[in-house]
């Protein structure tokens, strides 16, 4: 069949309609319909308008170009008509009826409405949800809002309101914009859910210009276009239609994929009309529809911050190699989709992708999203990013971006990626639509085709070399130092011990001890809060060995005076000799776990370089370097931030405060919405009642309350000897300490055992994925929880809590253990370091809601939690920004270079 894109005379403006829209909203309101549901009760008609406009234009063709008539040549005519393959309906194209002559005559409206409808051939009944099964898939769902409307006594007038909505002089173009009203007019129905988001018509222009100058076929070669999130196809259409009648291109072949029922038949609907498309129903990611297919140019907005948890066995178990740089976190799939985009890409297509922030930087290195952009940077497949303006989008006011991919780059700009800052390109609209109130104009789409053509710097340009994304999260080990600079430079046995002094009790039965005894003491010595300042360990011969608070040094006093060791700590254990237990003390360096972002280097010698040249600057105690892990991430905030007042270094220092101030309320808001949504749920009409447990309170009365070892198994786990190098050279199993457990989805080890290590050592065993950790004790992390997306073993200081799934989600008790931090720390013990043990662990107490309650609750903070992030990751940005800046300045003042 041939396109019909281009009706020849032009009527008003679409929009004319709108008045009638609002006619028929008021007939719903009316009858009671919830102004949400108006887009679900409209679309189903709004596409028989579409079907009856397009089968009446296809009509003229078939007389116009073939010379026949209905009248004349009925059948020659029906045989030219079904095969321009845009579909039938047997009403509309032999007897000539269409909806308003249906509406003429009320006495027999029914009868002619339901043969109307009846007469639709089979793939469009199925689309439009007409005669559909049980067992059918709803679509459209025709006959069920016909239904509606019909106990409503409202659907003659709903089907004559319709009926004087002609479409048949329209294009393309014009009917999507009056779709895209149905659609977002009440409530943003086209973008109910976080993260599905509708192309608006501006920045369809511009990823259609963008393309047009990046395809280099010749004009009469196939172009195959793809969208795998395709929707209702407005973006995949738009950016055909302007390739066809601005660019050239004769023969533009269309293929999607849409899992929304309503939005895949509207697409598919609408391909009827349009030569080589093809719309496929179902998950992108998992059906790939299009496997197999050279694809020269991909289009996405794939859906932000939307998790793929509920088909994450079939992407982890997929056999395709659709996503070889790994997996992200499953709270969101966007760059799930882009592997698929890339995997799907022809070796010469080019593919433009929207997405938000969070695919520029979240994850840190070593991450399934730092990895996966590592493999596409790898790759060098980025061509350019290119910020859009806020407030864009129809269902959001946040900076989105345009991914730019090329799997063939020109050579000039192989190894090279462009930065563009189209977000200051923007005009306000006249009358906002919903979130959207800025559109981007033709004059501001050609700047930005202009830049990317250039590929040079400009003021809204700027050029990098791929390897500036890339950066090293060095690992290493510090050893702390006393207030002179000394520490223990190797660890001192400590023999002939006569008494330990832990906090206030003296233990002096320390040796050649039975099983009971020293198993007696080996718990308390697990128990005890040992505080550093209190600790006093006599030797037979009087020399005491302490901890000297203020000068951070172990302290000797023997017969020959006082004597300051350096730092270092106390390390207790019990040694075992024919069958008896002994108190085993050695004095270790103290040594503290850290790691250091330093810049990368392609070359493996520059980067060893860069590091220690680094660590010489920058860190200065003794130090060991551990495991390096490559991250990459894109930080546009610090390539394109410019203060306003560039050398006004107190301005600077109050902007850092103000925006500070502003993350600060963004990380509380996080801990008040946790605490709300965990105590009371999501449905506030509920009757409440007072547990008087501590800690937990008022709860609605259909929830229970449980202590953790009612859900689960608490134990923890050990450490294997760090000086025994066969446990951890090319280990392959990973290990947690309480540095791993940072209130967040554990990812990343903070080290690997070996198989010895798992053999020899009673204690270190694996936990599975979903485990909990509760860090017992440690500067800075005790109370943290964490939740394991990685089986590993642990160390002594994590409590695990192994759940039974049957009564709760583990996502679920994460969210409530977190927001029960505060409480949780203050019932640890012990003074310098306070510490919390298993069994007070065991016998904290949640609130438990039915597990369907649980699932909506860990959605919902899913969801809200992912945009707080995003927020705080873009705000951390502007203030790093910032402080660079400022030292940068305070430097250059410092040596004269700036004069202010």
């Amino acid at each position: 069949m041939t396109e019909q894109n281009n009706i020849q005379s032009q009527p008003r403006d679409i929009m004319h309609y709108e008045s009638d829209i609002w006619a028929i909203a008021d007939l719903l309101l009316a009858a009671s319909v919830k102004q949400s549901d108006f887009p679900a009760y409209m679309m189903p008609f709004f596409a028989l308008m579409m079907l009856e406009g397009r089968m009446l234009n296809a009509m003229k063709r078939v007389e116009e170009e073939e010379g026949l008539t209905v009248k004349d040549d009925p059948e020659d005519f029906k045989e030219a008509f079904i095969d321009m393959d845009c579909g039938y309906n047997e009403y509309i194209v032999m007897e000539g009826k269409t909806l308003s002559c249906i509406c003429s005559n009320d006495t027999t409206f029914e009868q002619d409405f339901d043969s109307y409808l009846k007469a639709f051939d089979d793939v469009l009944k199925k689309l439009l949800g007409i005669e559909r099964g049980k067992d059918e898939k709803k679509y459209l769902n025709m006959d069920y809002y016909v239904a509606e409307l019909r106990s409503k006594k409202i659907l003659l007038s709903v089907i004559t309101a319709w009926s004087k909505i002609d479409l048949s002089p329209y294009d393309n173009s014009a009917i999507t914009t009056l779709e895209e009203h149905i659609k977002r007019k009440w409530a943003d129905i086209s973008a109910s859910t976080a993260g599905e988001q509708y192309t608006p018509d501006d920045i369809i222009s511009l990823i259609a210009d963008i393309v047009a100058t990046k395809v280099n076929k010749p004009k009469d070669q196939n172009i195959h276009v793809y969208d795998p999130t395709c929707g209702g196809a407005n973006l995949l259409f738009g950016v055909a239609d302007r390739l066809q009648t601005q660019a050239g291109y004769k023969n533009i072949h269309t293929w999607g994929s849409e899992y929304n029922d309503a939005l895949y038949a509207l697409a598919a609907i609408e391909s009827r009309f349009r030569s080589h498309s093809h719309i496929y129903y179902g998950n992108t990611l998992t059906t790939a529809p299009c496997m197999g297919r050279d694809i020269d140019v991909i289009v996405a907005n794939p859906p932000y911050g939307t998790k793929w948890s509920g088909y994450e066995k079939e992407i982890k178990n997929d056999q395709k190699g659709q996503f070889p740089g790994g997996l992200p976190s499953v709270s969101d799939g966007q760059l799930l989709f882009m592997q698929h985009i890339l995997w799907q890409l022809d070796d010469n297509g080019i593919a433009v992708e929207v997405h938000n922030g969070s695919t520029l930087f979240s994850g840190d290195a070593g991450s399934g999203e730092s990895n996966i952009r590592k493999y596409i940077f790898d790759h060098d497949w980025v061509e350019a990013i290119i910020q859009m303006p806020q407030n864009e989008f129809f269902n959001t006011g946040i900076y989105t971006y345009l991914w730019i991919m090329n799997k063939q780059k020109p050579f000039e700009r192989q190894d090279k990626v462009a930065l563009i800052d189209g977000s200051k390109l923007w005009r306000l609209l006249k009358k906002a639509k919903g979130d959207k109130r800025r559109e981007m104009t033709e004059e501001h789409r050609t700047k930005i085709v202009q830049a990317l053509t250039e590929f040079k710097p400009s003021d809204i340009c700027k050029i990098f070399d791929r390897e500036h994304f890339y950066y090293n999260k060095q690992s290493l080990t510090l050893t702390e130092v006393d207030v002179n600079g000394d520490y223990l430079k190797e660890p001192v046995a400590l023999k002939k011990i006569k008494s330990v002094v832990l906090n206030d009790e003296t233990l002096t039965e320390l040796k050649g001890l039975d099983t009971n005894a020293g198993n007696a003491l080996k718990n308390k010595l697990k128990a005890a809060n040992i505080d550093e300042d209190r600790i006093v360990i006599t030797l037979e011969d009087g020399t005491c060995y302490s901890w000297d608070q203020e000068q951070e040094t172990v302290i000797c006093e023997s017969k020959e005076g006082r004597k300051a060791l350096g730092c270092g700590t106390f390390k207790f254990d019990l040694s075992t000799s024919k069958g008896k237990k002994s108190l085993k003390v050695v004095l270790i360096p103290r040594t503290t776990a850290d790691y250091e972002i330093i810049p990368h280097h392609f070359d493996e010698h520059e980067n060893l370089r860069e590091i220690d040249a680094f660590m010489q600057k920058y860190v200065f105690k003794p130090y060991v370097l551990g495991k390096n892990v490559v991250g990459v991430e894109v930080n546009y905030n610090k390539e394109f931030y410019v203060p306003d007042k560039k050398y006004d270094i107190i301005a600077i220092t109050k902007e850092i405060k103000r925006i500070s101030d502003k993350l600060e309320t963004l990380v509380y808001s996080k801990f008040e919405l946790l605490d709300n949504v965990i105590k009371t749920g999501l449905n506030h009409k509920v009757s409440f009642k007072d547990t008087e447990i501590d800690g937990i309170g008022l709860i609605p009365k259909h929830w229970k309350v449980r202590r953790l070892k009612e859900i689960g198994i608490i134990s923890s786990g050990m450490t294997p000897n760090t000086k025994k190098e066969a446990y951890y050279n090319k280990g392959k199993h990973p290990w947690l300490n309480t540095g791993c457990v940072q209130d967040c989805e554990i990812h990343t080890p903070a080290d690997y055992v070996t198989d010895l290590a798992l053999k020899e050592c009673k204690g270190l065993v694996y936990y599975p994925v979903d485990t909990i950790l509760i860090a017992m004790y440690g500067g800075g992390t005790i109370g943290n929880v964490g939740i394991m997306r990685i089986p590993a073993t642990i160390n002594q200081a994590c409590c695990a809590l192994s759940l039974n799934k049957k009564v709760v989600l583990p996502k679920y008790v994460f969210y409530s253990l977190y927001a029960k931090k505060k409480w949780i720390i203050s019932r640890g013990f012990g003074g310098t370091q306070v510490n919390l043990s298993q069994g007070q662990i065991a016998n904290f107490a949640i609130e438990i809601p039915p597990i369907k309650e649980q699932i909506s609750i860990v959605n919902y903070l899913d969801e809200e939690f992912s945009k707080i992030d995003v927020a705080i990751k873009e705000i951390t940005f502007q203030i790093d920004s910032l402080k660079l800046l400022r030292n940068t300045l305070t430097k250059e003042i410092i040596s004269g270079q700036l004069h202010i």
